[in-house]
């Protein structure tokens, strides 16, 4: 790996509520030819800055990693049909070994109606799903690790 180069851009960091001038958790790692998220908090709004239009032209597969499902951590899925367009976005977060539903499921219950307009397997972008448990999963051809941390949930 020390040939491969890693960027990385804080987009958000602050804890459960953003204010003027900062905006909850979203990491971006550039790696080779794959834009790593991680969480998406309301610092994914910053794809609109001249930042982000940049980032995203670079790349087509794009993968976003949810920590847990606290709302600061996934607000920010509203963003994703304005931001990614034509790209191959992979979404995962804990999943059936952790919360005994997949990914998917849980994002079903919180990004539908009435809490937002459609429901978020019916996004017109090209996503696709993956559960998240303690080990190694292997999504778009990257290995992943996960270590279970103690947090409010899990």
């Amino acid at each position: 790996m020390s040939q491969d180069k890693i960027k990385i851009t804080t987009l958000g960091s602050l804890g459960w509520m953003p204010n003027q001038t900062s905006h909850t958790c979203c990491y971006c790692l550039e790696y080779n030819n794959i834009l790593i998220i991680f969480d998406a908090g309301t610092g994914m709004s910053r794809f609109s800055e001249d930042f982000g239009e940049v980032v995203l032209k670079k790349y087509k597969k794009i993968i976003l990693l949810l920590s847990h499902y606290h709302m600061d951590h996934i607000c920010g899925l509203t963003y994703l049909t304005r931001f990614f367009q034509g790209k191959s976005l992979h979404i995962a977060g804990p999943g059936k070994h952790v919360y005994e539903r997949t990914c998917l499921e849980i994002l079903s219950e919180l990004v539908t109606p009435p809490y937002f307009g459609r429901p978020i397997q019916d996004f017109p972008i090209d996503l696709h799903f993956h559960d998240l448990g303690r080990g190694n999963t292997t999504i778009a051809g990257l290995d992943i690790e996960c270590i279970l941390q103690e947090h409010s949930d899990p």
